[in-house]
């Protein structure tokens, strides 16, 4: 296991454990922002609220179609952590 996948790994493990309820949605939510910073460059305000609202798979859909070439799996791994209902 790499550095960089145990990192990860520790990183979610505690999350799960410190972060539910509120910590957990601000958490969802402070990810949206920054995907949505990311592509304010190409969309306006107003298209961003319009065309993506809230769905972070939108978002993460858009944010991945703009980076083809870019490795984003430690980024995937995060969305999918994100999308994955708790129980």
């Amino acid at each position: 296991m790499s550095t960089a996948d145990r990192d990860s790994n520790h990183f979610f493990a505690w999350h799960s454990v410190l972060c539910g309820g509120a910590c957990s949605h601000l958490f969802h939510h402070a990810v949206e922002l920054f995907l949505k910073g990311a592509l304010r460059p190409t969309m306006s305000r107003e298209d961003l609220k319009r065309k993506l609202g809230h769905s972070l798979e939108a978002v993460w859909r858009r944010f991945a179609a703009l980076h083809p070439t870019t490795d984003l799996s430690r980024l995937i791994l995060l969305f999918w952590h994100l999308m994955t209902p708790k129980r």
